[in-house]
């Protein structure tokens, strides 16, 4: 399998991921279209939460494709873009929050924001990532939330371009494995990046469950021991 790079480049926008779903008819199907962004004014998280994205810092991108419906879960994509992220970087030891964010020491380094929308016979889904590169630490006080960057981890400045390539080529590589394999190969590695610290708040929609994270299951959801020792499958969520 051989898939065509697109590249869409901004100066500032908004938000890659708005950019995508807005623009998604024009997009090649049969290629990987990767927006990114120097500087975007409106950037998004999970659960509409803002993302902080000064100019030339960091990487603010979103990896677009079409699926066919009927192909692997849509869960599975943006784990494997957390897993892609946390592998190229050994000097740094990131950890993938279920079911995607990236930390480094119980802090804070990137986020990934999945968005799809389903179209005749095939899904289009806009994988968004931003990852702080080379914010510096007093630029990552003014967060609200415990936050990282690769800078403030190992005092090395970096290529923004440089690393947006190679994440751009460790997916590529990691989608086709999936699309042929499924998940089952990357769950090792899965299980073995998850952060885990011990007692959890788990979001769920409008409720809040206390639990200990007990297994990854082999699809990639997680599997919580909660209150009156029940242990149960969560598909959706999030880890507070």
């Amino acid at each position: 399998m051989v898939m065509e790079i697109i590249h869409i480049a901004f100066d500032r926008i908004n938000s890659t991921n708005t950019y995508a779903l807005e623009n998604y008819s024009s997009f090649q199907q049969n290629a990987l279209t990767v927006i990114s962004a120097k500087e975007q004014f409106a950037g998004r998280g999970r659960q509409k939460n803002s993302w902080e994205s000064p100019a030339g810092l960091n990487i603010y991108a979103t990896f677009c494709l079409f699926v066919p419906e009927e192909h692997i879960p849509i869960c599975n994509i943006p784990q494997i873009l957390a897993i892609s992220c946390s592998e190229i970087f050994p000097e740094v030891p990131i950890q993938i929050k279920w079911p995607n964010d990236l930390m480094v020491n119980s802090k804070k380094i990137g986020g990934i924001l999945c968005e799809t929308k389903s179209l005749e016979k095939t899904r289009f889904i806009a994988v968004g990532i931003g990852l702080n590169v080379n914010t510096s630490k007093e630029q990552l006080c003014s967060i609200s939330k415990p936050a990282t960057s690769l800078f403030a981890e190992t005092g090395i400045p970096y290529s923004v371009e440089t690393i947006l390539g190679t994440l751009e080529e460790k997916f590529v590589q990691n989608l086709i494995i999936l699309f042929r394999n499924g998940f089952a190969p990357f769950l090792s590695t899965f299980r073995k990046k998850i952060y885990n610290p011990g007692e959890i708040r788990f979001s769920l929609g409008n409720s809040v469950i206390k639990g200990k994270i007990k297994d990854i299951n082999p699809d990639g959801s997680i599997l919580l021991d909660i209150d009156n020792d029940t242990t149960k499958t969560f598909y959706f969520g999030e880890i507070l």
